[in-house]
C-alpha cells in the first residue's frame, strides 16, 4: 500500500479509484511526525553570501593580474646563462 500513497502518483491513483481518500487519510494519519528533524535553510541569503564571494574572488583576480606574471612591470630580461646581462638593466647607467 505504502507504493500507491507515493505523493507522485497518489493523485492519479485517486482519480482512478485505485484508492480512496479515507485510505489516504488513514495513511497519512499514522505516518511519524518528523518536524523536530526539519533544517531550515535560507536560500535567498545563502545565494546572496555565495554572489559576493564570487565577486569578491573575481576582483581579487583582477587585481593581481599582471601581464607579465608575478615579476615587476618590466619585460624579462635573459639571465647571463642565456646571454643577458650580468647586471639587471634598471642598474646600468648609459652615457651620452
Amino acid at each position: 500500500m505504502a507504493d500507491s500513497m507515493d505523493v507522485r502518483i497518489r493523485e492519479r491513483n485517486l482519480r482512478k479509484g485505485r484508492i480512496s481518500s479515507d485510505e489516504v487519510e488513514t495513511y497519512l494519519g499514522k505516518l511519524a511526525d518528523k518536524a523536530s528533524n526539519v533544517e531550515y535553510v535560507d536560500y535567498e541569503r545563502q545565494f546572496e553570501e555565495e554572489k559576493k564571494a564570487a565577486e569578491a574572488a573575481e576582483a581579487a583576480e583582477a587585481a593581481s593580474y599582471s601581464p607579465f606574471g608575478a615579476r615587476s612591470m618590466d619585460p624579462p630580461v635573459p639571465s647571463p646563462a642565456e646571454g643577458g646581462p650580468a647586471v639587471p638593466l634598471s642598474h646600468t647607467h648609459q652615457s651620452e
